[in-house]
């Protein structure tokens, strides 16, 4: 989407927010008249750029920032995040207990919550929620979807339903207000995980119409990407979706519900009524819905705008960094299942150029997968210095003959350890070239299901670009997320990797615990089934009328906690 100033379309509902639908940047040109200003927004009402599309309405088949930016907004999870310190706090349950050997654990709800559409909140819903993330493939059986995708429910419990490695069992409601979850094996920090928001809890009236519309979206038995629904689902949240929502929105309007407990910290004239969420892809347009008025804040800034935003007294509001950036490496492609070439490609990037150049002031060059708040790189890791005669000394010993290899990188998209790709990318070419590696880019839209792509078996790319961010400050979740099995995206398979991963999900010991994730970074180290290049600052820019953003490391970010202007 494009804030432009050669045309606007029809403003966004009350907000008057001008859009143009395309992808690109177009440059202005000093003959065309500026367009006409529009209507201020509201009291209340906040316009905010996104750097892509949310991928669906249901925060369980998510783990995109975008769509779970809006789904934080609309759905409550069991368990909440502490701002200050990341521990778990009451949200739907108010209080939690477990049994002596960690394989039971009981909630007690609140008693006062009802679904926007009017369903009380009680045991038996949620106990209906965990059911449907544990049974995910079955559903997607019905819907002849053959993909599997590995996402928050499979890397928190082990697996789905039915898996040798699943660790639920069953969930039961014991009374109205009272909810029973089961596990074959304790899971290490269990409760903390549950502040993930895909595990936010939705009404069940609304997941016939949703699995109706998956069926309809993938009815094709050829793709291999899944599209998910936009299909509404009542929660809980201080925010509403839209009646309808298009599969390929480039706006979506949340709208905030009566029954909606206003913050007392916050004056009610100062307080967020409404969202609109708009797709702005490029950067330099998000900069320019700011400068123009067109937008209250948006997300994704990336150094080449920081300059100007510095310059026009904008709120440049920095995340600490708890996300990777890295250079993915398929072992299924011919070349790069040798580990000379990976070992060389790492030798050859210039990772502290590369944060200088790419990413905001603060972000550091990563060590290995985890950033420092998560857990501090092992002392005896195997480490890839820049080292251009090394690079080249261990191509020319491999048996790379010049063969052109793929390069895969996302455009038209920031993400918060990937602000900006195409730069990324563009460095790393150069530096890859002065070893003699032949590339051949390939830029995917992200719209075009670049994370279901590079997420996926694929023998002719070579390379990838791709990061990933904690949402929470659990260590395991990170490396589980990244290297358990299967593991397509890098071709990889370690059976001391899957076993030690199978271990620490179950490890009570802390320490026992931290001894496995360590033994699990070296190997990665090793083996290299990608190198990790840097640990990204991500920032969000505002104008005057946001007077207080509630930024979070882990993006657990409420905009009923947001304050607005007059």
């Amino acid at each position: 989407m494009e804030l432009s100033r050669r045309s606007l379309l029809s403003a966004v509902a009350a907000g008057g927010l001008g859009l143009v639908g395309a992808r690109h940047l177009s440059p202005a040109v000093a003959s065309t008249p500026k367009p006409p200003r529009l209507a201020q927004p509201s009291s209340g009402t906040l316009r905010l750029g996104i750097p892509s599309r949310p991928m669906s309405t249901d925060p369980s088949v998510v783990s995109d920032h975008d769509s779970l930016r809006l789904t934080r907004q609309v759905y409550d999870t069991l368990v909440a995040i502490t701002p200050d310190t990341g521990e778990p706090t009451a949200r739907l349950a108010l209080e939690w207990d477990r049994s002596a050997d960690h394989l039971r654990y009981d909630f007690t709800l609140r008693d006062d919550v009802e679904f926007h559409d009017g369903t009380p909140l009680t045991a038996e819903i949620v106990a209906q929620n965990f059911q449907r993330w544990a049974t995910l493939p079955e559903r997607l059986d019905e819907a002849g979807i053959s993909t599997r995708p590995r996402l928050a429910f499979a890397i928190v419990f082990g697996g789905y339903t039915g898996e040798t490695e699943c660790l639920y069992d069953s969930s039961e409601a014991v009374d109205d207000t009272h909810f029973r979850l089961q596990l074959h094996q304790p899971i290490s920090g269990l409760v903390s995980a549950l502040t993930d928001p895909s595990f936010a809890i939705t009404c069940p009236e609304d997941w016939p119409a949703f699995d109706q519309e998956l069926s309809r979206l993938n009815a094709d038995p050829e793709a291999t990407e899944i599209i998910w629904p936009m299909v509404p689902l009542s929660g809980t949240g201080s925010f509403t979706w839209p009646e309808n929502i298009d599969s390929d929105a480039t706006s979506v309007t949340l709208t905030r519900t009566e029954t909606a407990v206003s913050n007392p910290d916050i004056p009610t004239e100062e307080q967020v009524t409404e969202v609109h969420a708009v797709v702005v892809t490029s950067v330099h347009q998000r900069l320019y819905g700011l400068e123009s008025d067109q937008l209250d804040a948006f997300d994704g800034v990336a150094p080449a705008v920081l300059r100007p935003l510095v310059q026009n007294s904008f709120q440049v509001i920095q995340r600490d960094p708890m996300s990777t950036v890295y250079v993915g490496f398929n072992q299924q492609h011919p070349v790069v299942s040798s580990l000379q070439v990976r070992q060389a490609v790492a030798h050859a990037i210039d990772s502290q150029d590369l944060v200088n150049e790419t990413m905001l002031s603060g972000s550091m060059v990563a060590d290995h997968f985890l950033p420092p708040a998560i857990m501090q790189a092992p002392e005896d890791i195997q480490s890839y210095p820049f080292d251009v005669a090394r690079a080249q000394e261990l191509l020319d010993s491999s048996a790379y003959q010049g063969q052109e290899l793929e390069f895969w990188y996302p455009i038209e998209v920031g993400r918060p350890y990937l602000p900006n790709p195409e730069a990324v990318y563009a460095k790393i070419s150069e530096d890859l070239a002065t070893i003699g590696l032949v590339l051949k880019p390939v830029p995917v839209p992200w719209e075009d299901y670049y994370l279901q792509q590079v997420l996926s078996a694929n023998s002719n790319r070579a390379f990838h670009l791709l990061g990933a961010h904690a949402v929470t400050r659990d260590p395991l979740r990170m490396l589980a997320r990244l290297f358990g099995p299967p593991n397509p995206e890098f071709g990889w398979e370690n059976p001391m990797v899957a076993q030690t991963l199978r271990t620490a999900r179950s490890e009570l010991d802390s320490s026992a615990r931290d001894r496995q994730l360590a033994r699990i970074s070296r190997a990665a180290a090793l083996d290299l089934p990608a190198f990790p290049l840097a640990f990204p600052i991500s920032s969000l820019a505002s104008g005057s009328r946001v007077q207080y953003y509630p930024i979070s490391p882990v993006l657990d970010e409420h905009f009923d906690h947001l304050r607005l202007s007059q």
